[in-house]
């Protein structure tokens, strides 16, 4: 009797899940002050999670200042995506 290699390739249910579109995720650039840089290393060797303090913080600024994004910038958003890719960083600014 032959058995078949069970070694390799491609195997169903494998690798990361998706993601729900709420909980999704961009990788964004920004430069900070030294001392702000410090600050975050604290933070990060206390396990919190930087990106959502950024998050909530740019949401809390515009929240308070009555800043709502564009119709320019969800009609960007909606021809990236009907073009399937994705916006670049500096294509979301």
């Amino acid at each position: 009797m032959v058995q078949d290699k069970q070694r390799g390739g491609p195997r169903k249910g494998a690798g990361r899940k998706a993601q729900p579109e709420s909980e999704k995720r961009v990788p964004v650039t920004l430069s900070v002050s030294p001392e702000s840089r410090t600050l975050m290393n604290t933070l990060r060797r206390r396990k919190i999670n930087i990106s959502r303090i950024f998050d909530d913080s740019i949401k809390a600024y515009c929240k308070d200042r009555n800043i709502v994004p564009s119709k320019q910038d969800e009609h960007r958003k909606q021809a990236m995506a009907a073009a399937g890719r994705k916006a670049t960083p500096s294509e979301t600014l």
